[in-house]
Protein backbone atom coordinates (compact mmCIF):
# COMPACT_ATOMS: atom_id res chain seq x y z
CA UNK A 1 0.00 0.00 0.00
CA UNK A 2 1.36 3.40 -0.95
CA UNK A 3 1.80 5.95 1.80
CA UNK A 4 -0.79 8.64 2.40
CA UNK A 5 0.35 12.10 1.46
CA UNK A 6 -0.33 13.18 5.05
CA UNK A 7 1.67 10.53 6.91
CA UNK A 8 5.28 10.31 7.85
CA UNK A 9 6.99 6.99 7.25
CA UNK A 10 10.15 5.36 8.46
CA UNK A 11 12.97 4.96 6.04
CA UNK A 12 15.51 2.18 5.75
CA UNK A 13 18.46 4.53 5.64
CA UNK A 14 20.08 6.72 8.22
CA UNK A 15 19.38 10.26 7.19
CA UNK A 16 22.47 12.37 7.26
CA UNK A 17 22.43 16.14 7.45
CA UNK A 18 23.39 16.39 3.78
CA UNK A 19 20.13 14.97 2.34
CA UNK A 20 17.24 17.43 2.18
CA UNK A 21 14.65 15.71 -0.04
CA UNK A 22 13.85 12.40 -1.66
CA UNK A 23 11.89 12.05 -4.90
CA UNK A 24 9.45 9.13 -5.03
CA UNK A 25 7.57 9.67 -8.33
CA UNK A 26 7.65 11.73 -11.52
CA UNK A 27 5.12 13.38 -13.84
CA UNK A 28 6.12 13.60 -17.47
CA UNK A 29 4.97 15.89 -20.24
CA UNK A 30 3.08 14.70 -23.31
CA UNK A 31 5.92 14.82 -25.81
CA UNK A 32 8.04 11.87 -26.87
CA UNK A 33 11.81 11.77 -26.62
CA UNK A 34 13.72 8.93 -28.23
CA UNK A 35 10.91 6.44 -27.64
CA UNK A 36 10.26 7.57 -24.05
CA UNK A 37 7.56 9.78 -22.63
CA UNK A 38 8.29 13.50 -22.47
CA UNK A 39 10.55 15.29 -20.07
CA UNK A 40 9.82 15.41 -16.36
CA UNK A 41 7.54 18.36 -15.55
CA UNK A 42 7.16 17.73 -11.81
CA UNK A 43 8.05 15.29 -9.05
CA UNK A 44 6.69 14.06 -5.74
CA UNK A 45 9.26 15.23 -3.23
CA UNK A 46 9.43 14.47 0.48
CA UNK A 47 11.33 16.47 3.08
CA UNK A 48 13.42 14.36 5.45
CA UNK A 49 12.97 14.66 9.22
CA UNK A 50 15.54 12.61 11.09
CA UNK A 51 14.60 8.99 10.35
CA UNK A 52 11.20 9.92 8.91
CA UNK A 53 10.10 10.87 5.42
CA UNK A 54 7.62 13.76 5.32
CA UNK A 55 4.44 14.00 3.30
CA UNK A 56 4.62 14.11 -0.47
CA UNK A 57 4.39 17.47 -2.16
CA UNK A 58 4.42 18.16 -5.85
CA UNK A 59 7.37 20.27 -7.00
CA UNK A 60 7.98 21.51 -10.52
CA UNK A 61 11.07 20.57 -12.47
CA UNK A 62 12.16 24.20 -12.19
CA UNK A 63 11.74 24.18 -8.39
CA UNK A 64 13.95 21.09 -8.07
CA UNK A 65 16.61 22.77 -10.24
CA UNK A 66 16.35 25.94 -8.12
CA UNK A 67 16.67 23.93 -4.89
CA UNK A 68 19.72 22.06 -6.19
CA UNK A 69 21.26 25.40 -7.24
CA UNK A 70 20.62 26.65 -3.68
CA UNK A 71 22.59 23.72 -2.25
CA UNK A 72 19.75 21.33 -1.38
CA UNK A 73 20.54 17.65 -1.85
CA UNK A 74 18.08 15.24 -3.49
CA UNK A 75 18.02 11.46 -3.75
CA UNK A 76 15.49 9.11 -5.29
CA UNK A 77 13.58 6.75 -3.00
CA UNK A 78 11.13 3.91 -3.49
CA UNK A 79 8.43 2.71 -1.10
CA UNK A 80 8.77 -1.02 -0.40
CA UNK A 81 7.35 -3.18 2.37
CA UNK A 82 6.11 -0.19 4.34
CA UNK A 83 9.39 1.74 4.23
CA UNK A 84 11.26 4.07 1.93
CA UNK A 85 14.48 2.75 0.43
CA UNK A 86 17.13 5.27 -0.61
CA UNK A 87 18.12 5.31 -4.27
CA UNK A 88 20.62 7.43 -6.14
CA UNK A 89 21.71 11.04 -5.78
CA UNK A 90 19.92 13.46 -8.11
CA UNK A 91 22.13 15.98 -9.90
CA UNK A 92 21.54 18.90 -12.24
CA UNK A 93 22.92 18.42 -15.72
CA UNK A 94 23.11 21.32 -18.17
CA UNK A 95 23.14 20.64 -21.91
CA UNK A 96 23.18 23.75 -24.07
CA UNK A 97 20.78 26.13 -22.34
CA UNK A 98 18.59 23.39 -20.87
CA UNK A 99 18.68 22.09 -17.29
CA UNK A 100 17.98 18.41 -16.65
CA UNK A 101 17.67 16.37 -13.46
CA UNK A 102 19.45 13.04 -13.55
CA UNK A 103 20.81 10.26 -11.39
CA UNK A 104 23.82 9.99 -13.67
CA UNK A 105 25.91 12.43 -15.65
CA UNK A 106 25.91 10.71 -19.04
CA UNK A 107 26.87 13.69 -21.16
CA UNK A 108 25.74 11.97 -24.36
CA UNK A 109 22.07 12.09 -23.35
CA UNK A 110 20.20 15.40 -23.15
CA UNK A 111 17.18 14.39 -21.07
CA UNK A 112 15.86 13.98 -17.56
CA UNK A 113 16.53 10.58 -16.02
CA UNK A 114 15.55 9.57 -12.49
CA UNK A 115 15.72 5.85 -13.03
CA UNK A 116 12.60 3.71 -12.81
CA UNK A 117 10.53 5.81 -10.41
CA UNK A 118 6.76 5.44 -10.79
CA UNK A 119 4.69 8.11 -12.49
CA UNK A 120 1.75 10.00 -11.01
Amino acid sequence: MAPSSYDRHDCTFCVSADIDYVISAVRRGRGKMKGKEGTIISVKQHRLYGNSVGQAEEASHEQVISNIDAGMVYYTATFRHGRYVLGEKVVKYVHGNTNYIRVDTDKRIASDSLGSLPTF
